[in-house]
């Protein structure tokens, strides 16, 4: 990702990131965002916005862009579809005790207090669902060690995440629940098959 920020031509974003933080250099490897000032619990952090795309066209991206987009849906993924489209927001990292936390489906906000010069980080398994995997070196004491697109059906991950899961995630928590199909679904689709952003999974074939 260091390279692809290195050659981004300056563009008008689509995302809102608080004027907190920053893009530097991230203690797990490539960029991050770096609080520059203090942000106070439940404080705006950031807004997705940016390009709207099914799984299929997430998987025919360059391989290099595919780690951007973040699922705000069922089959539907918002991020950069070329390398001048990434914005400073796209480089908000994993972590398994993360500060930042998701509500509704693009919006983020800090789920503690951030002092300044810690990164800003968010649970990719509070977003992204179904058959994706991602080795995890976070560092925190909880960390998973593997990530996957099914970490929102344990029972246990729900409650560490309270309030923080994407809408559509809490849509297929409920569903499994009550046994009702979610709302929202794309037409002609019976569940979500949606492929989480972050994968080490091949495409379908």
């Amino acid at each position: 990702m260091d390279a692809l920020a290195a050659r981004r031509p300056r563009r008008r974003g689509h995302s809102y990131l608080t004027p907190k933080a920053r893009l530097g250099p991230s203690r797990l490897g490539g960029q991050g965002l770096l609080a520059v000032a203090p942000i106070p619990r439940h404080e705006l952090v950031a807004i997705w916005g940016n390009r709207v795309m099914t799984t299929e066209e997430l998987w025919a991206l360059d391989e290099a862009l595919r780690d951007f987009p973040v699922q705000v849906w069922h089959d539907a993924f918002m991020g950069p579809m070329s390398v001048d489209e990434i914005e400073p927001v796209d480089y908000m990292n994993h972590s398994c005790a993360p500060n930042c936390g998701v509500r509704g489906s693009v919006v983020v906000v800090a789920r503690r207090s951030i002092a300044p010069g810690e990164e800003l980080t968010f649970d990719y398994g509070t977003t992204d669902s179904d058959r994706w995997t991602l080795e995890c070196a976070c560092g925190a004491t909880t960390c998973r060690g593997r990530m996957t697109g099914d970490d929102w059906r344990d029972p246990a991950f729900r409650r560490r995440n309270r309030g923080y899961l994407s809408r559509y995630l809490q849509d297929l928590v409920a569903a499994e629940r009550h046994g009702v199909p979610p709302v929202g679904l794309p037409p002609g689709r019976a569940r979500s098959t949606g492929h989480g952003a972050r994968r080490s999974t091949a495409p379908p074939a």
